[in-house]
């Protein structure tokens, strides 16, 4: 199984369905926004560029995927998806028991060489506190169910990052070599 995840981890259509994948959950949270009018928390900003990061990742390792960019992607997948974790359970947590103590910001902690808020508004300015719960979906809100989603990110990209350092069998490597 692992050596068959490595040989995949070496094809480029592999790292776009992944890219796609994350825009797809980009989309997703501008159809919120902009369609359903439930405004983003700063929270729910940091998850986006989460996912922008895991996008990032894929393309890199496309574009050369039988090089060290892939281990580079794989590293940058990883680590995106260890952050949208813990912004997502943050969230979580704040949102399954508010405290007065706790006032969450509108404004964007970027580096200052980096105003994607001012830059591109429609997608990385808050206009929410991460109290607010508006939308749910079979009992669970919308930070519970992207702890699953960046939950099944890290284990993939885990698992993916095992494969990497197993020596693939002969039979399997050349089978994928043919397509």
């Amino acid at each position: 199984m692992l050596q068959l995840l490595k040989c995949y981890s070496e094809r480029r259509y592999i790292w776009f369905f992944i890219a796609l994948t994350g825009f797809c959950f980009l989309l997703i949270a501008l159809y919120f926004q902009h369609i359903l009018l439930i405004p983003p928390c700063v929270l729910c900003i940091y998850q986006r560029f989460a996912f922008l990061g895991l996008i990032g990742a894929s393309l890199l390792a496309a574009i050369y995927p039988k090089s060290l960019l892939r281990h580079i992607g794989i590293l940058l997948w990883i680590y995106s998806a260890v952050k949208g974790l813990q912004f997502a359970l943050e969230q979580a947590k704040i949102q399954s028991s508010p405290s007065s103590f706790y006032s969450c910001v509108l404004m964007m902690d970027f580096p200052s060489w980096l105003y994607l808020d001012k830059w591109l508004p429609f997608l990385f300015a808050p206009y929410s506190h991460c109290t607010s719960q508006q939308w749910q979906l079979l009992s669970l809100d919308m930070a519970q169910w992207l702890i699953g989603i960046f939950a099944i990110y890290l284990f993939i990209g885990n698992i993916i990052f095992i494969s990497q350092f197993v020596k693939p069998r002969r039979l399997i490597y050349s089978v994928m070599n043919k397509n």
